[in-house]
């Protein structure tokens, strides 16, 4: 059962949004993401080096990559104490890659955070994201 405030394929679809890249160049698209999981990070001071997320099709919570930047130490910090609190043995994507999920810890898919990346791949994956923001959206 997907949280309430999760995204759904129709408003994956709706929250897309085209803005100016950092040096004006080209676009970037935002978009709003559920964390399904995290890769510990071998740094001190660092609560994960990478967040696993996606987006809800229906149920069915579907795999679309994993970023590691833009995050300050209090978005981090918040973030890993959330993901921690809902940590679980088992994948809650329908269809995480082998090489996403190696070394991956799980968590009930109830954060929400809004992403920038440059395009999506062939296989629907999100082409280097970064960290926006924990968003707020309660849809």
């Amino acid at each position: 059962m997907r949280p309430s405030h999760a995204v759904s394929d129709d408003k994956h679809k709706q929250t897309f949004k085209k803005t100016s890249g950092p040096d004006g160049a080209g676009s970037l698209r935002k978009e709003v993401v559920v964390v399904g999981g995290w890769r510990p990070s071998d740094k001190p001071g660092r609560a994960f080096s990478s967040l696993l997320f996606g987006v809800f099709e229906g149920e069915k919570l579907r795999y679309r990559g994993r970023v590691g930047s833009g995050f300050d130490k209090a978005d981090q910090d918040k973030i890993f104490r959330e993901l921690k609190a809902g940590e679980r043995k088992v994948s809650p994507f329908l269809d995480a890659p082998r090489d996403a999920a190696r070394a991956a810890r799980w968590t009930t898919p109830s954060v929400v955070i809004e992403v920038r990346y440059t395009e999506l791949t062939a296989e629907g994956y999100f082409s280097h994201p970064t960290f926006v923001a924990i968003s707020d959206d309660a849809d």
